[in-house]
């Protein structure tokens, strides 16, 4: 029963450095992983936490479902989200997670299948689209995700792997009306309130709004 990684791990991952913080692992999970993942472990080790999560060793880590009958129809952000898991588990590939203490020294490591960068920006603006006003704090750390992504990746390596994805007409006009404007700028900086974002310039959201065009000139 296999799992992919995403989420702010396979951000960091896929970066090949520290970025921010993050209080929990996300994972795409096959259908009875978490049943599974808690009958190995046990009780000593992991407990039940939400619908899809489970404590182990006092980390949460959530276990996103597939969907097994991924939307065709309604509305685009739906099929996105609906179509956009399986895309991210199909095309993973193997990474390196290392895990070090204060000390730089290496408290573990292991290869896992981890979400594509192309991957992890088309679900991160799902996670944009999809925020209630009341995690707004959330879409701001999506969003500074999906600049930093892009940032630390040639533009032709992320058009090839979104070329192709579900929805991409839409992925494509979300990038667009998202980081066009100079106003995320300085949401982005007067939010987040640490030193990487602070270092933002326009140009990195300019370098969104490019990979934008490229997708829509290879659609």
């Amino acid at each position: 029963m296999p799992f992919v990684l995403i989420g702010g791990i396979a951000v960091l991952v896929r970066l090949g450095r520290f970025h921010r913080a993050t209080a929990d692992v996300d994972t795409l999970a096959t259908d009875g992983l978490r049943d599974a993942t808690l009958a190995l472990l046990g009780p000593a080790r992991a407990e039940a936490s939400a619908r899809n999560s489970v404590v182990i060793d006092g980390v949460t880590v959530d276990f996103v479902p597939l969907d097994e009958r991924p939307l065709t129809s309604g509305a685009a952000l739906e099929r996105a989200w609906s179509q956009g898991r399986s895309f991210a588990f199909t095309t993973a590939t193997e990474a390196t997670v290392t895990v070090i203490d204060s000390d730089d020294a290496v408290v573990a490591s292991s290869v896992l299948q981890t979400a594509s960068a192309g991957s992890l920006i088309y679900l991160k603006m799902i996670s944009i689209m999809r925020r209630r006003p009341d995690r707004a704090h959330k879409k701001i750390t999506d969003m500074h995700d999906l600049i930093r992504l892009v940032g630390a990746h040639p533009l032709a390596q992320l058009r090839d792997e979104l070329v192709g994805a579900p929805e991409q007409k839409w992925l494509t006009e979300a990038l667009t009306k998202n980081f066009r404007s100079d106003a995320r700028y300085t949401i982005l900086r007067t939010a987040l309130g640490n030193p990487d974002a602070a270092a933002l310039v326009p140009d990195d959201l300019e370098r969104v709004a490019e990979l934008a065009d490229l997708l829509k000139r290879a659609s």
